[in-house]
Order: structure tokens, then C-alpha cells, then sequence
């Protein structure tokens, strides 16, 4: 019986190993609403007894996972913070999208060419017995889906957010410009007449833009670290079997996908409830009044706003008849009003979740909306670059939130903000409408990205939900050999139709004599 015990166990091992896969995930960006969207899905993976390696600025570093090894790419936060220091060119390039652009595909080359000389991902790359089935790539990155072509794999393209038209051009997935415009522009709902040119012209300016220097770029960064002969990332790109973007429509705007785009938001990066710190769920507990609490994020960090824009918000809270729980990452706050607590670092998703909570100031990051709007709290919102803007004005529309401008607040309009959305039950009633939406789904995300995670394990690739029309010549996808053929059939038919009529008149003006009608002038 022990034999027979042992003979099924070591079937079912070896039938385990069948059904397991090797999995690459590469997340190159040093920032952690990038990185925390992903980590279930490398969890539940591993815990499926799938080999997962990923590439990550911000390991989890959980021993009991197994399957799951992990390359520390955290120095990538050195160059963001330092060499490039991005935190302060966002607001000097606010307003400035095609700046902004070229500032974070500049410094994301850079970031890449670094991260693939680091020793553990040149051992990867140089290693004859190393293979995948799959890669999972951030798109955001070009030049990492360079390692598609290194083991001959699929790969999935992941956003951690909404995608960029590129990234959907990739899959030939329709990207409207005005019932869908692209993620980085500040625009939402129904644009006007100006809006509408701006939104065709920017989008059109930036896939141009895509072919002349962002593929270049990271062509360059591509042949220096894995070799001259590699083709370019756009086949790469091109080829994807399949696009996971981290957004749910209801938020992001409704569009017609294509099978190999795969929505797998929202709230894909939600936690279970965890206890709060001691000293935090204390001064929670024990608050006086409703609490506010006000945080940038992790890109935009509250102790590098202006001088002027600080004084005008700490000014602002000292007026108000709330606590406020500020983010704040230095260790002292100038002017810092009595009825305000700063912290370096809060465990965002339970402090939203902490009945004390009423409002939430945030600058509009995908990660915090949806933080927000599962703890059914309101905001206030004060966007600052890339997509903020965006989801800024589609979270106001939805009656959840009131924006701010950061670039024009005044402590009179940063006030009244703040008391509407505390005063007026409808952003709370609206917000917990929002969330039950969003949950009511037959799939999580996470169940989403798993299985279809795994359909591409199976049969090798999803090159059957490839759409005909990633072969087809541009003048073909956009009907231009038909509109010129019907046009030149309209050309001949209108031709053809003045030579008979006039033919017709020569004939009639014969037949009546050869003289030319004559009217009677009155």
C-alpha cells in the first residue's frame, strides 16, 4: 500500500511538471504602481507550479514562493531619482506632452541600456540552456521584448494602466481619436470641435514621432546588448500574441477589442484588509473630526512642489474643520498647520478603508483611483503628468471627484473643492455605486490574466486571434486603393455622363433645324 502511495505520488509529480511552464515577467519601470499590479498575477503563477523569473525594480521577496526567482533591478530607482531626476522635470514639463514624452522615452532607454548590462539579466541572456515558454513585458519598454526573440516565445504585452495607441496599433485593436483618445492627452467624454482636431493631430503626431525616435532609440539599446543582427522592436511589438491592459471600461472609456486585447482591470492590484500600524490606526481611531487624506503617489512626491503651491495648501488645511493625513516624504513640513500628520510612507489601501477616511486629495494615478473607489471614498484631484489628466477629468465625469489645477490653485478654489465633494452626499453615494459596477464581473482580473496567461502556454502562442489586418498594407486597412477606385469610377461615370449629354444636345439642336433656341427676354 506505502509503494503504491509513493508510485501515485511520483505520477502525480511528474504530471505536474508536464503541465508547468517557464514564465519570464520583465517590468522594467522604477516605480511601484507599476510593479504592484503585476504581483498577483507572479503569485498565483508560481503557486499553479509554473517557474516564474521576473525582472523587477521592487521585489517581493517572499520565500514561501517557491517557484517564484526574482531579479533586483531596485538601482533603476537611482537613475530615475538622480541621473534623470524625473520628479522635478514633471512639473516643468507640465502642459508639455510631446516634452514629457520624449523626456520619459529618453530616460527609459537609458534606464533599459542599464538594466540589461546588469551581471543576472546578461547571465540570462548569454545562457544556452536558459528558455521560456511565455514572456510577459511591460510595453512601456520597447526594447525588453527583444527577449521574445532570444527564446523563440510567445509574449504578452502588459499595461499597467491604459495603453498607448502604439501599443494598440500593435494588435491592430481600433483607436479612435475622438471616441477613444490616447491615454497621455488630457482629454474625456464628449470633446469639442478643438479638442477633436487636437486629439487627431497629437495622435498622429506621435505615431510619427513612435517611427522616427522612439523605435530608433530603442533599436540601438536592443543591438548593443543582445547583438547587430536582431530585428527591430516594431516586429517584435508587432507580433504580440496578445495586449493585457490594466483597465476596466467602464473607467477607461468604452471600446470595440479585438480577441487578443484582454482587459483585466480593475482592481487587480487589491489587497485583503491588513491591520494598520499602531501609532496610525491610533491617530485614526482617536481623530476628532473626519479625516482627509492627502497623498501624490509615488511619482510625484509632495515635498518637491513648489514652495508656493505648498504654502498655498498647507494654508488651506489650516482653515479647514478636519484632520488631514498628509503624505509628505521629508522630515519636517514648513508651516505644518496643528490639525495636519505627515508620514514618508502610509499603507495606502488600508488607510483608505479606515472608516475615518472621507476624502481622498491624490493626483489621479490609475493604482490610487481604483484604491479610492473600492474603499467607496470620493476625491479631490490634482493631475500632474501622463495620464493623470485623463483620468482626472473621467472620474469627474462619473460625479465621484472635483479637480484641481495645481499650476493655478488659489486657496479660495482649493477649499471650496474640498468642502463640496465633504459636504454633498452624491460623491459617496456615486463612488459606492461605481465600485459595486466594477465588481460585478463573472471574472477577477487576476482570474483573466491567469488563465489567459495560460491558454497561451498551451497552445503555444494566440496567433489564432490574430487579426487579418496586422498584414495588410496601411493604404488597404484604410480603404484608400477603394476610395480611389470609386472616386476614379465617379471621375469616369461624371465624364462619361457630360460627353453623352452634350452628344444628345448636338443631336436634339440638329434635328431641329440647326439653330439654337431662342428665349424671349421679358
Amino acid at each position: 500500500m506505502i509503494y503504491f502511495y509513493n508510485l501515485l505520488l511520483l505520477i502525480l509529480c511528474y504530471l505536474s511538471e508536464i503541465n508547468s511552464a517557464r514564465i519570464l515577467g520583465i517590468i522594467p519601470t522604477p516605480s511601484i504602481s507599476h510593479q504592484i499590479v503585476y504581483r498577483p498575477i507572479w503569485k498565483e503563477l508560481s503557486q499553479r507550479g509554473h517557474k516564474v523569473t521576473v525582472l523587477t525594480t521592487d521585489p517581493i521577496n517572499d520565500s514561501s514562493l517557491k517557484n517564484l526567482t526574482e531579479i533586483d533591478l531596485s538601482f533603476s530607482y537611482d537613475l530615475y531619482n538622480n541621473k534623470h531626476n524625473f520628479s522635478d522635470k514633471i512639473d516643468k514639463l507640465a502642459g508639455k506632452p510631446l516634452e514629457m514624452v520624449n523626456a520619459i522615452i529618453t530616460m527609459n532607454a537609458d534606464i533599459c541600456d542599464e538594466q540589461l548590462k546588469h551581471p543576472k539579466v546578461k547571465r540570462l541572456i548569454n545562457d544556452p540552456n536558459e528558455h521560456f515558454d511565455v514572456i510577459l513585458v511591460e510595453i512601456l519598454q520597447p526594447c525588453m521584448f527583444a527577449f521574445a526573440h532570444r527564446f523563440k516565445a510567445a509574449s504578452i504585452g502588459v499595461v499597467s494602466m491604459d495603453a498607448q495607441s502604439a501599443a494598440y496599433d500593435s494588435v491592430v485593436n481600433p483607436t479612435h481619436p475622438i471616441l477613444n483618445p490616447d491615454f497621455m492627452l488630457p482629454l474625456a467624454g464628449k470633446l469639442s470641435f478643438f479638442e477633436r482636431v487636437f486629439s487627431v493631430v497629437i495622435s498622429n503626431v506621435m505615431r510619427v514621432y513612435e517611427f522616427l525616435f522612439i523605435i530608433p532609440i530603442n533599436d540601438k539599446v536592443i543591438r548593443e546588448n543582445f547583438g547587430d543582427d536582431y530585428p527591430s522592436c516594431k516586429d517584435f511589438i508587432q507580433y504580440l500574441d496578445m495586449l493585457f491592459v490594466n483597465v476596466h471600461p467602464i473607467l477607461s472609456g468604452i471600446r470595440p477589442n479585438v480577441p487578443a486585447v484582454v482587459n483585466i482591470g480593475a482592481g487587480l492590484h487589491i489587497q485583503s484588509p491588513k491591520s494598520l500600524p499602531e501609532d496610525l490606526k491610533s491617530f485614526l481611531d482617536n481623530a476628532p473630526s473626519d479625516v482627509i487624506y492627502f497623498s501624490l503617489g509615488s511619482n510625484v512626491k509632495s515635498k518637491d512642489i513648489i514652495p508656493s503651491t505648498r504654502q498655498i495648501i498647507t494654508e488651506t488645511f489650516a482653515e479647514l474643520p478636519y484632520t488631514i493625513l498628509w503624505k509628505f516624504e521629508a522630515d519636517s513640513l514648513p508651516n505644518q498647520p496643528k490639525n495636519v500628520k505627515i508620514m514618508k510612507w502610509l499603507p495606502q489601501q488600508d488607510v483608505l478603508r479606515h472608516p475615518k477616511i472621507k476624502l481622498f486629495i491624490t493626483q489621479a494615478g490609475h493604482q490610487s483611483i481604483e484604491e479610492a473607489i473600492f474603499s467607496h471614498v470620493p476625491m479631490v484631484v490634482m493631475p500632474f503628468f501622463a495620464d493623470q489628466e485623463g483620468n482626472a477629468k473621467r472620474i469627474v465625469l462619473k460625479d465621484i471627484a472635483v479637480k484641481v489645477d495645481h499650476k493655478e490653485l488659489t486657496k479660495e478654489s482649493f477649499k471650496s473643492s474640498i468642502l463640496e465633494v465633504m459636504e454633498n452626499k452624491k460623491y459617496r453615494e456615486n463612488v459606492k455605486k461605481l465600485a459595486e459596477l466594477l465588481q460585478d464581473e463573472p471574472m477577477t482580473g487576476l482570474e483573466k490574466a491567469v488563465w489567459w496567461t495560460e491558454h497561451v502556454i498551451r497552445h503555444k502562442g494566440a496567433k489564432h486571434y490574430r487579426s487579418a489586418a496586422i498584414e495588410m498594407p496601411f493604404y488597404e486597412y484604410f480603404l484608400l486603393d477603394v476610395i480611389g477606385f470609386l472616386l476614379l469610377v465617379l471621375f469616369i461615370v461624371i465624364y462619361v455622363s457630360v460627353k453623352m449629354s452634350k452628344l444628345v444636345f448636338k443631336v436634339i439642336f440638329k434635328l431641329c433645324g440647326g439653330e439654337k433656341p431662342k428665349f424671349k427676354r421679358h
